[in-house]
């Protein structure tokens, strides 16, 4: 399963909501917008409408009236349709409307700025019988695509369709008058008024999105960042370590105090077994010393040196554990200053002799100047022993050993042996690993407590495979 990477996560679902969010309040304003504006444009019309049949019944109520009993072909011909058309085309001239129509009693057609319409009979469910039935005024949305206006034929129209009776004073209506009113330059203004909105809309909301994903998520996220960080560098060697709780969000808070509590628990079981193996070595320390001794007491000398064979590198190994104990608990001892040539010098002088019984020769590259670490020097001196014992053991006989002291403050330990492969060099340092033989000496902490000393005094150990083959191990401390 691939890591969750919440990041990306809150971003991706912050940019869907904002862009959500923005479709939907946009819908919103768009349909409340048209609402109003359908509310205001209907609201308008209607007065306008009620002018104009004010108008009509003030000037040809009579006509009005008669209009009912009268056939197609007198209504087309009478003159007082004509006034009507001249009347209604001069006050609606500066107007939007397109055309006007009146409504007898019945439903029937008397007047249109359509001559061909005069006549033409409603159906009962038509917005004339309504307003005719309730006596109140209607207005409806319509779009037309082609329409016989005042002014001619007109294409693609947005209109409203305005219906007002006309009556006299506490009586019902006479007829119906009907306007057609076009709207569609206002309904395009409304449409670049409500697109410029949500332009300003999704401007805000990007504001705002980049705001949570690059100001406001980023400072959530550092007090998780610092915990990494923090994580990164818990070591063993670092008793006390936790990850901090200050600044870090309520809802990740239980995850931090449950991981603190696992490294708590975890250092006592780690102190424990260090105190175990400290304990151990010092109760098995003593026993090893006192049978040393009776050794020497023995008459069988033979014996007495095959039994010391055996026993010291089990002495050796106590040992160790005690110096690995040491360094596990940061304590080898006060530093001082070190000259690492003369440090090498008494080493190889020391340990040349168990070089040359295993069928090996060793060499120091000496130096002129002098190159000085802070460090114990007894335990400086045991990190050399180590790396030129873990030559020794882990070579043929015929190999060359050579220790040399770098400038930069470097010791290196080099031979000409097989060199390690490249599977195994990751596991040089671990504890009791001896290089996959069970049956060579040792308990495999050499080159573990070599590594404990180097980051102990602020340092490092190498390994390297020179070009021409063999192996090379480099310790190195700051110069002081």
């Amino acid at each position: 399963m691939k890591p969750f990477k919440i990041y990306r996560y809150f971003a991706i679902t912050s940019a869907a909501a904002v862009v959500l969010s923005t479709i939907v309040a946009g819908a919103i304003l768009q349909r409340t917008l048209v609402h109003d504006f359908l509310i205001a444009i209907e609201d308008h019309n209607v007065l306008l409408a009620r002018s104009l049949a004010n108008v009509m019944l003030n000037r040809h109520a009579g006509f009005l009236m008669r209009a009912a009993t009268q056939d197609v072909e007198t209504l087309k011909s009478s003159e007082e349709i004509a006034r009507i058309d001249r009347m209604l085309r001069r006050l609606v001239a500066n107007l939007n409307v397109l055309r006007a129509k009146i409504y007898d009693s019945n439903g029937r057609t008397i007047y249109s700025s359509e001559m061909t319409q005069i006549g033409e009979v409603t159906k009962h469910e038509h917005a004339s019988h309504v307003t005719l039935r309730d006596g109140r005024s209607l207005s409806k949305f319509s779009t037309k695509d082609h329409f016989s206006a005042f002014s001619g034929e007109v294409f693609g129209r947005d209109l409203i369709e305005t219906y007002v009776p006309i009556r006299k004073e506490g009586s019902d209506p006479i007829a119906v008058f009907e306007i057609y009113t076009d709207v569609t330059k206002l309904g395009e203004l409304l449409n670049t008024i409500i697109f410029g909105m949500i332009g300003v809309l999704l401007v805000v909301s990007c504001l705002l999105y980049a705001v949570l994903v690059l100001v406001v998520m980023p400072r959530a996220m550092k007090p998780l960042q610092r915990a990494s960080m923090e994580a990164e560098r818990i070591d063993p060697s670092m008793p006390g370590r936790r990850l901090p709780i200050n600044g870090m969000p309520e809802e990740v808070m239980p995850l931090v105090s449950a991981v603190n509590e696992a490294l708590q628990r975890l250092e006592h079981a780690l102190l424990a077994q260090r105190q175990f193996a400290a304990d151990a070595a010092h109760e098995l320390l003593t026993p090893l010393a006192v049978l040393r001794a009776h050794l020497d007491t023995l008459p069988d000398r033979t014996m007495a040196k095959d039994l010391a064979v055996d026993v010291s590198p089990m002495v050796e190994i106590i040992e160790q554990l005690l110096t690995l104990e040491e360094m596990d608990a940061n304590d080898a001892g006060e530093g001082e200053r070190v000259n690492i040539q003369e440090v090498a010098e008494n080493v190889v002088a020391t340990m040349a002799p168990l070089v040359v019984q295993q069928g090996k020769s060793i060499a120091l590259v000496e130096r002129s100047d002098a190159v000085t670490v802070y460090c114990p020097s007894k335990a400086y001196a045991r990190a050399l022993q180590n790396l030129i014992k873990n030559a020794v053991l882990h070579t043929p006989k015929g190999t060359k050993i050579t220790v040399m002291v770098g400038r930069d403050g470097s010791l290196s330990v080099e031979d000409d042996g097989p060199g390690v492969p490249v599977p195994l060099q990751g596991k040089l340092f671990d504890r009791f690993w001896r290089g996959g033989d069970k049956n060579l000496p040792g308990a495999g902490l050499g080159l573990s407590i070599v590594k404990r000393f180097a980051e102990t005094y602020h340092g490092t150990v190498v390994y390297e495979a020179p070009s021409g083959g063999g192996s090379r191990f480099t310790l190195r401390l700051p110069v002081i």
